[in-house]
């Protein structure tokens, strides 16, 4: 079975670091701006299944209207990152939101909050309790892989509709 996953979000909030922590299982500290997309596959295997996860690592944008529409078109699910430490990458979640869902329709859309590892207990608070307004379907860090793996085989799972 093949599922088709784009990580998308503001730059610098670490798509490029949950692709490689994910596909290769590595961290750089070294920030390079995606030019474009890269694209990479890993198999996963749960319950007697194996799901072919073709993942898509998108430029960073500003907003979701400056990546090509068609980047989004027959993916399975739309991982919006954000930088959990940056908070001026939180402003455009709504139209962000918004926009990814009039533009694929039925698509599941998860919001991932990247960085965990350097945000403190008060602001982790915060976000736990959505004082911000924001409700994140998973906190995660490329850097120390908390939670990476975990998301993407919860997006397999839901796919193949396996109960978690």
């Amino acid at each position: 079975m093949d599922l088709e996953v784009i990580l998308t979000g503001s730059f610098g909030v670490g798509k490029s670091s949950l692709f490689n922590r994910f596909i290769h299982g590595e961290f750089s500290d070294k920030y390079y701006g995606t030019i474009g997309v890269r694209v990479n596959e890993k198999e996963l295997e749960f319950d007697d299944l194996k799901v072919n996860l073709k993942l898509w690592d998108t430029a960073g944008e500003v907003n979701q209207q400056k990546v090509p529409a068609n980047y989004f078109e027959s993916k399975d699910c739309i991982v919006y990152v954000v930088d959990l430490n940056r908070p001026f990458t939180f402003k455009n979640i709504p139209y962000d939101l918004q926009y990814l869902k009039n533009n694929s329709p039925g698509c599941n859309i998860i919001v991932l909050g990247n960085k965990l590892d350097l945000i403190d207990e008060k602001r982790l608070e915060e976000i736990k309790t959505d004082k911000l307004g924001i409700n994140f379907d998973w906190l995660v860090s490329a850097k120390t892989g908390e939670n990476v793996d975990d998301v993407f085989l919860s997006i397999a799972k839901n796919h193949v509709k396996i109960p978690k």
